[in-house]
């Protein structure tokens, strides 16, 4: 029984193709030089000719194919020049970074201070001072008086 289905559902395709090709072939419009006859593409080239000459539309056609492979010949030598340029050009900005990277400072890892650049081992005065972070955990020393507090008081009281 499956069989049978699995038969009957393909022949159904097949026929829905062949009158879906039929119909599209149909909608293809003939080619007026061929007077009715099959739909297929006639070729026709350099040897076409009209009464042993050639015609004047192939002519031109000719010249203008002839121009345009000249012009494809001359931006053919002009992309190798600029390839060649281009190559010229990578050599010498790989040598300009070499000596870019070659003089910047590779610090020493024993030294990287490891607060300044990721906010870690750093003490409560380091957070507020670099990252302002935490800044009332911070106990700063009493100021110390000094004597320039001393002479401020006598200068107040004499006047």
């Amino acid at each position: 029984m499956k069989i049978r289905n699995t038969i009957l559902s393909a022949s159904a395709i097949l026929v829905l193709a062949a009158t879906g090709a039929t119909s599209a072939m149909s909608m293809i419009p003939r080619d007026p030089a061929n007077h009715g006859g099959s739909r297929a593409v006639q070729k026709s080239g350099p040897s076409a000719t009209t009464n042993g000459r050639r015609s004047s539309s192939n002519t031109t056609l000719l010249a203008r194919n002839k121009a345009l492979q000249t012009a494809n010949k001359a931006l053919v030598a002009r992309n190798k020049a600029l390839a060649a340029e281009n190559q010229a050009l990578a050599a010498e900005n790989s040598a300009l970074w070499a000596r870019i990277h070659a003089t910047d400072p590779k610090p020493d890892p024993g030294t990287v201070d490891t607060c300044s650049t990721s906010m870690v081992d750093c003490t409560v005065e380091q957070e507020c001072e670099i990252w302002g972070y935490n800044c009332d955990l911070v106990v700063y020393p009493p100021v110390e008086s000094t004597q320039s507090e001393s002479s401020n008081e006598g200068s107040e009281g004499g006047g």
